[in-house]
């Protein structure tokens, strides 16, 4: 899956793809200090899908690796897809 993670009050989202959304929010705080992460929305896909959301994001937002600025368009899409999902996939 493809996750979109924001952290609270820094204006920034990690997207990446995990198969394990529980860990990756556990490895996110404990490699992440200061980072107060929640999960904004996902979407079932890969590397493919991944590389695509890269890729369609202005490169430019990104502040690290897999950290964006939570810009207009990112936010639009995060919106996008958290309309109709429940918050972790497992509920599905």
């Amino acid at each position: 899956m493809v996750y979109y993670i924001g952290a609270i009050g820094l204006g920034i989202v990690r997207i990446g793809k995990t198969v394990n959304l529980s860990q990756m929010m556990r490895k996110i705080k404990a490699f992440s200090p200061g980072v107060n992460p929640v999960l904004l929305a996902w979407e079932y896909g890969g590397t493919t899908l991944l590389h695509k959301r890269e890729e369609s994001f202005n490169r430019d937002s990104r502040v690290a690796s897999g950290w964006y600025a939570l810009t207009p368009e990112i936010n639009k899409w995060i919106l996008h897809l958290g309309s109709d999902q429940p918050n972790f996939p497992e509920q599905i």
